[in-house]
């Protein structure tokens, strides 16, 4: 469990001392030694609002948490609550499905020039490869038909590969 202290603050503007915890399924909210409630990670959303203040979205209600050690809770919090959010498989498919048929949607309706390439998975056709060298002996290859990127490493000037023994201790310089 990790605590972190700062202000909550409502939409009204009133400002308490507050913890707030996050375990491997819930987050917890206190003032004092009153706790506000706990939520599970499927219940919850939080966003950076200013530098110090995170927008709070707990089910329905809406409150900023205003952070002593705000880095620490930027980088830890949001992505703690992502990673163990109870993931969905159900329905994964048709939603796949869902989203290639809005972007080949929304590419249509744009009629851009950037975007007037045919839509297809890679293994719908034989690619159509433009080459450009890149530094270090590097290829990059994109297929002018469907915009997939391949990367060729094999003229490219990398370090040569190290094998260690088992039981050989590795140092590093």
């Amino acid at each position: 469990m990790k605590i972190f202290k700062g202000l909550l603050e409502t939409t009204g503007g009133d400002r308490a001392p507050a913890s707030l915890a996050i375990d491997d399924a819930s987050l917890t909210l206190k003032t004092g030694e009153s706790v506000l409630g706990s939520w599970g990670f499927d219940a919850v959303e939080i966003r950076r609002s200013a530098s110090d203040r995170f927008a709070l979205d707990l089910d329905d209600e809406r409150l900023i948490f205003i952070a002593n050690d705000p880095v620490d809770f930027a980088y830890t919090v949001p992505g703690w609550i992502e990673t163990h959010r109870p993931k969905s498989r159900k329905g994964i498919k048709r939603r796949l499905e869902q989203r290639r048929t809005n972007l080949i949607e929304r590419i249509e309706r744009s009629g851009g020039r950037r975007h007037t390439r045919k839509i297809s998975r890679s293994a719908d056709h034989v690619h159509n490869w433009s080459e450009q060298n890149l530094p270090g002996g590097l290829i990059r290859r994109v297929c002018k038909l469907c915009d997939h990127v391949s990367i060729d490493l094999r003229g490219a000037d990398l370090p040569a590969e190290t094998i260690a023994e088992p039981d050989t201790p590795s140092t590093t310089r």
